[in-house]
């Protein structure tokens, strides 16, 4: 009797070949991925700057060509959503790179080029800008998917790389949720919003500055923010900034030695002149302190009438007990000088751009 050893794994091999040819031939099973489609489908971002409200209202202000963002996207298996199954199955699928506006293509398009994927959707992170004032890019910046948030860490309005960048991060809104390469007609909607404060100065006179036929003149020599906090990390989850610890520092917002133009400061004039340019600060309550320690505007002028030079410091807490700068709040010190009465400077409501938002009205009066 002869017994003949068969091999098993070649004999199986075998049997589940012939098996997939017949039923691919029968047209029962689709082996391998779907199919691709022919033309590529770049990913492309339609931006536009404002509050929620501006947005609905169809007064949209628009991104500037000239500054790149980053854009984030995380990509999961069509069949699920993003807030269902994010924690689970989202992946990066890239992660802040840099997006450019392609005056070829009227359209905003990352660099490297970012392709749709066909069996996935996408949820997008976007913040702006992509470099710092050195053209490097900003790195200390992520996501954390679990809250749909963008996550800033120590941020220094002081420092040399991102003194006076306006912060921006887009609301991951229904529209930046679940994309797929067919609903893409127009771009991602990346709605971006402010993040730090703004603060102006303007000053002016109330009314002609002359006594018996003599006209004098205040001349503004020197304005400056003291004292505050320029170091914090942010969340967009919460939309709250946390300050570092960290000394406080001082921003000059002018300085007639620095002013080509107006040798010995600021000629002031019956009714608004603007004193500097407006600065970006860290959104941040004035908190209580010893003096010296706490938030402060400092104020310098010279009067011709007596020739002398004259200031007088503010306290921003002593003078208002939640006093503040909030993020995405704009804030405009009017300061005025009517000789016929005390000198006052006036916190006035600003006339602002539609992505601003207004900080409110207060009064400072010197003594």
């Amino acid at each position: 009797m002869v017994v003949r050893m068969l091999n098993t794994r070649a004999h199986i091999s075998a049997l589940l070949a012939a098996m997939a040819l017949a039923l691919a031939l029968a047209g029962c099973v689709n082996f391998g991925p779907e199919p691709i489609p022919q033309e590529e489908n770049t990913i492309g971002f339609q931006t536009v700057v404002g509050l929620p409200d501006v947005v609905r209202a169809g007064e949209q202000l628009v991104y500037p060509t000239d500054r790149p963002f980053a854009a984030t996207a995380y990509w999961m298996p069509r069949d699920y959503f993003w807030d269902q199954s994010k924690n689970d199955l989202a992946e990066e699928y890239f992660a802040g790179v840099k997006v450019e506006w392609n005056e070829g293509l009227g359209a905003w398009v990352a660099n490297p080029k970012q392709l749709w994927p066909y069996t996935h959707t996408l949820t997008f992170f976007a913040h702006s800008p992509w470099a710092d004032n050195l053209g490097n890019q900003i790195t200390n910046i992520s996501i954390d998917i679990a809250q749909d948030a963008t996550i800033v860490t120590d941020w220094d309005t002081a420092s040399e790389q991102l003194k006076g960048i306006d912060l921006m991060i887009a609301e991951v809104g229904a529209g930046q949720k679940d994309r797929t390469y067919k609903n893409t007609p127009n771009g991602v909607p990346t709605v971006f919003r402010h993040v730090l404060s703004q603060v102006q100065i303007v000053a002016g006179l109330v009314s002609e500055y002359e006594e018996d036929g003599i006209q004098y003149h205040i001349h503004v020599r020197k304005v400056e923010l003291r004292q505050l906090a320029t170091k914090g990390s942010f969340s967009s989850a919460t939309e709250r900034w946390t300050r570092a610890a960290g000394e406080s520092k001082d921003f000059v917002v002018y300085d007639y030695t620095q002013d080509a133009a107006n040798p010995t400061g600021i000629d002031l004039i019956v009714g608004v002149t603007k004193v500097g340019e407006k600065m970006l600060i860290l959104p941040q309550v004035h908190l209580e302190g010893a003096e010296g320690t706490q938030a402060e505007i400092y104020v310098e002028w010279h009067d011709t009438k007596d020739n002398a030079v004259h200031n007088v410091v503010i306290n921003l807490r002593e003078k208002f007990t939640d006093s503040h700068w909030g993020p995405g709040q704009v804030y405009t010190y009017y300061l005025t000088w009517d000789k016929g009465a005390p000198s006052f400077i006036e916190f006035d409501k600003p006339t602002i751009s539609a992505d601003w938002a207004d900080g409110g009205d207060y009064t400072i009066t010197i003594d």
